[in-house]
């Protein structure tokens, strides 16, 4: 059990990061859906919707409670920066796997998949530029 509390505490920031992650992540997914399916809009666009929202929750969570930062401007330029990053990575995924995942099922679970794996790039990609570029923030 000690070894165990040893490396929730090693990884405190990984873990964090997940957990604020998988929440918003919800939420993009649900507005993304929302937006496909009442107003109409393709995967890509209704995506985007998501993200948008999505971030600006993740944002304040991320810098307050993972990275110990307070909200102000070089942290909204790194977090806006990696922002487009994800955006481009997310789209790109969801505008190929939907495509491709469409002729196989329906469009509700086509987006749903595609943008879990969209998330799963993302992530990795944006946690370790934001890990970094954060360190270097006083």
């Amino acid at each position: 059990m000690e070894r165990i509390l040893d490396l929730i505490k090693k990884y405190k920031k990984s873990l964090s990061y997940i957990a604020v992650s998988l929440v918003t992540a919800g939420i993009e997914t649900i507005i993304g859906l929302l937006v496909l399916n009442l107003l109409g809009y393709n995967e890509v666009v209704s995506n985007t919707a998501g993200i948008i929202v999505g971030s600006l929750i993740h944002y304040l969570l991320v810098t307050r409670k993972v990275f110990d930062k307070s909200v102000g401007y070089k942290t909204v330029l790194i977090y806006i920066s990696t922002f487009f990053l994800g955006v481009l990575i997310q789209d790109t995924v969801v505008g190929f796997a939907s495509s491709f995942l469409k002729k196989m099922i329906d469009t509700n679970l086509s987006y749903v998949i595609s943008k879990f794996c969209s998330l799963a790039v993302s992530f990795v990609i944006n946690y370790h530029i934001r890990k970094f570029l954060y360190s270097k923030v006083e």
